[in-house]
């Protein structure tokens, strides 16, 4: 049986930005997976994405998923390897959306900005915002950190 695959995105930056700042997870099994500073988090009480976009349907099981994100995963996604720019959500959701076979990337609007900015650290004005963006990196405030209530 196939089980549908659908790509959260919730601003985290909300009100201070100008633009958005996609935090994304992979909703599948009733689970919403996901990474950020605190780690990799599960849960089944997500909050309420800002968008949700249909990625297509998997035909792995909810162990195996389960199996390669806590077992696989587990050292590339810690919290301490955090980094907005270089080790983010974003290569979280597309491993786990490849593992699950699905063959759709990630819609270009959620990933754009971020590798905007990993392109303009090697420029001039680059170290400001790999600055900006490791400060971040380490502030809980300004993800959203979600846990199993």
């Amino acid at each position: 049986m196939a089980n549908p695959v659908v790509l959260y995105a919730t601003n985290v930056y909300k009100k201070n930005s100008p633009v958005p700042v996609w935090h994304l997870g992979v909703f599948v099994f009733g689970f919403e997976y996901s990474y950020g500073p605190q780690g990799v988090t599960i849960t089944n009480k997500p909050d309420v994405p800002l968008e949700t976009t249909p990625m297509g349907c998997t035909k792995k099981t909810e162990k195996s998923l389960r199996t390669f994100v806590l077992e696989d995963l587990k050292t590339k996604y810690t919290a301490l390897n955090y980094n907005a720019l270089t080790n983010n959500c974003h290569g979280f959701a597309k491993e786990v959306l490849t593992f699950l076979g699905i063959g759709k990337e990630i819609p270009i609007k959620y990933t754009e900005l971020c590798q905007a900015a990993k392109d303009a650290v090697g420029s001039v004005g680059g170290k400001v915002i790999e600055t900006v963006f490791a400060s971040k990196s380490v502030n809980s405030n300004v993800f959203p950190i979600r846990k199993n209530k």
